[in-house]
């Protein structure tokens, strides 16, 4: 596949970003949303670029990810910040698009857990800087 449009990869990022936003503002725990997503179905067809999902919104892609795992954590959830779960997601996005890796095979790189731990001091980089570190670890 070619590589996509600065402005594609753009705005495929954001609505990752705040989709994950969206995952805190219902209470679902951010490291179980994040891994059930990063091997959904629904971000499988996110990575085609292609596919209408991609351009649906991330109030719509929420729906068909609870339609896909009807249920994520919510009780005893550990819920990361707006500002932490939206970097989180546009990163991987980005990631995803520029490298035309599929999202669970950098998911298997950089974990929730890693990406979470890593957010104080790379969100600051470019987020090509912030990729380079994350491969690294």
């Amino acid at each position: 596949m070619s590589e996509l449009d600065d402005a594609f990869v753009t705005m495929f990022s954001e609505t990752q970003g705040r989709l994950f936003e969206l995952s805190g503002v219902a209470g679902f725990d951010s490291m179980d949303f994040i891994q059930k997503f990063m091997s959904s179905e629904v971000c499988r067809l996110f990575d085609t670029h292609i596919d209408h999902i991609c351009f649906a919104g991330e109030k719509y892609i929420m729906e068909c990810l609870q339609d896909e795992f009807k249920a994520f954590k919510q009780e005893n959830a550990e819920v990361f910040s707006n500002e932490t779960l939206y970097w989180i997601g546009y990163v991987y996005r980005y990631w995803q698009c520029k490298s035309q890796i599929p999202s669970s095979e950098i998911y298997s790189i950089a974990v929730a857990q890693k990406m979470y731990m890593s957010f104080p001091a790379y969100h600051c980089l470019a987020v090509e800087n912030a990729i380079s570190r994350l491969k690294e670890k």
